[in-house]
C-alpha cells in the first residue's frame, strides 16, 4: 500500500510542476528570474536523486542551474517521465530499500528508499512555495499546488 501512496505523490508532483511552470508564462521570457531558476532546482534535484537511486554518476549535474524557461520545459519532460517510469515499478519491499549514495559535498549516507522519495516531494514542495511567494511580492498570480486541491 506504501507504493501506492508514493505513486500518487509522484502524480501531484508533477502535476504541481506543471501548475507552476504554467505560472511562469506570466514573467518575460528571456529574462533571468530567480523563480524560474528555483524551478530549474526543483527538476535538477529530482535528476540527482533518480540518479543516486539509480547507482548512476553525477558528474555534469548541476543542482542549482540557471534555465530558461523553455529549458525548464525540458527538463520537466525529462524528470517527470522518469519519476513516473520509476515509481510505477516500485513495490511495498522496495520501499524498505536502502540506498547508498554520495552527497555533493563527499559526504557517504545510506537512506531507505521510501525516505529518499519522501525527501523528493517535501523538497519540491518548499520549493513550490518559495516561487509562489515570489510570484505574488511581485504582482503576479501564483499556481494553486496544494495536495487538496490535486485530489480534488
Amino acid at each position: 500500500m506504501y507504493s501506492d501512496h508514493i505513486r500518487r505523490l509522484a502524480r501531484y508532483d508533477q502535476w504541481a510542476n506543471h501548475r507552476v511552470l504554467e505560472a511562469l508564462n506570466q514573467l518575460e521570457p528571456n529574462a533571468s528570474h530567480t523563480e524560474i531558476h528555483l524551478m530549474g532546482h526543483i527538476l535538477a534535484a529530482t535528476d540527482v536523486w533518480l540518479r543516486r537511486i539509480d547507482g548512476l554518476s553525477l558528474e555534469g549535474i548541476q543542482v542549482f542551474p540557471h534555465p530558461t524557461l523553455e529549458q525548464c520545459r525540458a527538463m520537466f519532460e525529462h524528470t517527470s517521465s522518469a519519476l513516473s517510469h520509476y515509481c510505477d515499478g516500485l513495490t511495498d519491499e522496495d520501499m524498505e530499500k536502502v540506498i547508498s549514495y554520495t552527497n555533493l559535498k563527499g559526504m557517504e549516507f545510506t537512506t531507505t528508499l521510501s525516505d529518499i522519495l519522501t525527501h523528493l516531494f517535501n523538497h519540491g514542495t518548499y520549493h513550490r512555495a518559495q516561487i509562489a511567494t515570489r510570484l505574488r511580492q511581485n504582482g503576479f498570480t501564483p499556481a494553486v499546488t496544494d495536495y487538496i486541491a490535486f485530489v480534488r
